[in-house]
């Protein structure tokens, strides 16, 4: 006890060295006491982003703005327009995620040794579809038909017939007041069809109504799908073919819908759905052996996918198309050539050989000058001279290519001015049975190019002067020729001999 020159009595040095001994973790008996932590604040989470809204596959990066110092965080997302369970994704302060299509909330959760705290942001990130890019994908292996090369294939024996076959009926038909068919004259591009893409992020649900499943779409494969409701379905001015085509770009594969709707629930309905993988299926719809006496169809009527012989933009945009187009035409026979596998079951005129059957496939001729052409018009018209172009339906208008619907794709601008100046007298049928191994698959047979022997042949740049006299000589045998010698007789003779 301490007596202080104020005569205060008071313990005040005995509290001061209690309260060391609290301090260095000792009790005034000298035992150990528990050590002691002041409290602090725990963080108050909150974020930024990069994004909040664009087309699929949208890569966000994600920026943590919590106060109080958080020493560790916890990403959540969930797709209201899909799976509606929070899935974590990551654990990093700024993480970069890529969202396919929906309308996503976003959690982060951040804490440090003082507690945590959690930010919600509802409906954050809002992706829709993205056209004109097909994310690296390939549609469909090399040996399949759509992507098989035709420019040494033979004109069709009834090409020329087919083609006149369909000039003569338009030019009877084509009257003031009526409607006319309009084939010998252009060649169109308006047969226009979005393409929606998204990614294993999207639930898959199944169509709710089918329609007329007892019709020649009754084979549908009935897979659910990645259905979101901002898909864009084809508006065909009319036609009733409402297509969907939905690209999962983690899976590599294409769902294509027939007469697609969407109801107020966000539901669907269609008239047919189809599933092509697009890494390795040579499938064909089953043939009229199977199922008498019409075959059956996919969601076009030749039986045959639509996604593999879309034009695209990003096709367009790298300066090279190698596939076959997909076609519509106007006159057809309603017969059906392979690699088709349908022909409707209507009553149709001109059901004999005077107009061309399902699935021919037409090249544009080799003679063709597209160096006029605008720049996407002269891409097409080089891949229909290669590629050529597939019958896989019946249009209302003349011949039309089937292009992807994309803002960047102008069917009637200024980059595709001469292609509609084509005729059909433009193009010739080729025959393709040479490549059929089978009508159940759409793997062609590849035999090695025959050999072709050289035949030898060279110019000069001169026959004659006074020596010494200088001579070039320019080799111009045929036949691809891979080795040769030249000879020399001294009574002015010269012999080139060539081998394959």
């Amino acid at each position: 006890m301490i007596f202080f020159p104020d005569n205060t009595h008071v313990y005040f040095l005995g509290l001061i060295i209690l309260f060391g001994l609290l301090i260095a973790g000792v009790s005034a008996s000298g035992l150990p006491v528990s050590s002691f932590t002041p409290a602090g604040p725990a963080p108050v989470a909150s974020f930024t982003s990069s994004a909040t809204s664009g087309k699929s596959l949208l890569n966000v990066e994600f920026a943590d703005t919590s106060t109080n110092m958080p020493t560790s965080w916890s990403w959540s997302f969930n797709n209201t327009t899909g799976n509606k369970s929070w899935v974590a994704f990551s654990t990093s302060k700024s993480p970069i995620k890529t969202f396919g299509v929906g309308n996503f909330s976003i959690r982060l959760n951040a804490s440090n040794s003082y507690g945590y705290d959690m930010s919600d942001q509802i409906t954050f990130i809002n992706v829709s579809s993205s056209t004109g890019d097909s994310h690296g994908l390939t549609y469909f292996p090399p040996d399949h038909v759509w992507n098989y090369p035709i420019t040494n294939l033979p004109v069709h024996e009834y090409s020329d017939h087919w083609i006149n076959g369909i000039a003569d009926y338009s030019i009877a038909h084509c009257t003031i007041g009526t409607f006319c068919y309009r084939v010998p004259t252009n060649i169109w591009a308006y047969n226009q069809i979005p393409i929606n893409w998204v990614n294993s992020s999207v639930a898959h649900t199944n169509v709710t109504t089918w329609r007329d499943q007892n019709g020649p779409r009754g084979n549908s494969d009935k897979i659910a799908a990645p259905f979101t409701p901002t898909l864009k379905v084809q508006d065909d001015s009319g036609q009733d073919d409402n297509i969907l085509i939905i690209v999962d770009t983690d899976e590599k594969k294409a769902y294509e819908f027939f007469q697609a709707a969407k109801a107020s629930d966000n539901s669907w309905s269609c008239n047919g759905e189809f599933v092509w993988n697009l890494t390795n299926d040579y499938r064909i719809q089953p043939d009229p052996v199977a199922h008498p006496p019409y075959g059956l169809a996919s969601i076009s009527a030749s039986g045959l996918p639509v996604i593999a012989g879309l034009i695209k933009y990003d096709e367009l945009n790298a300066g090279h198309i190698d596939h076959a187009a997909g076609g519509v035409i106007a006159l057809i026979n309603y017969s059906v050539l392979w690699p088709g596998s349908h022909r409707p079951p209507e009553n149709k005129p001109q059901s004999d050989n005077t107009w061309p059957p399902y699935s021919a496939r037409l090249r544009l001729k080799s003679s063709v000058d597209t160096s006029r052409m605008g720049t996407q018009a002269k891409i097409i018209a080089e891949a229909l001279k290669t590629y050529g172009v597939i019958i896989r339906d019946r249009g209302s208008y003349g011949l039309s290519l089937t292009v992807e619907e994309d803002r960047r794709i102008d069917p009637y601008g200024s980059n595709m001015s001469g292609l509609h100046d084509l005729t059909l007298y433009d193009f010739e049928f080729v025959d393709e049975s040479s490549l059929e191994i089978n009508s159940s698959t759409a793997q062609v047979r590849t035999r090695s190019p025959p050999v072709v022997k050289p035949v030898s042949s060279f110019t000069s740049n001169v026959t004659s002067g006074t020596p010494p006299t200088a001579v070039q000589f320019n080799e111009t045998s045929t036949g691809s020729p891979t080795w040769g010698a030249w000879f020399f007789e001294y009574l002015n003779r010269l012999r080139l001999l060539i081998l394959p």
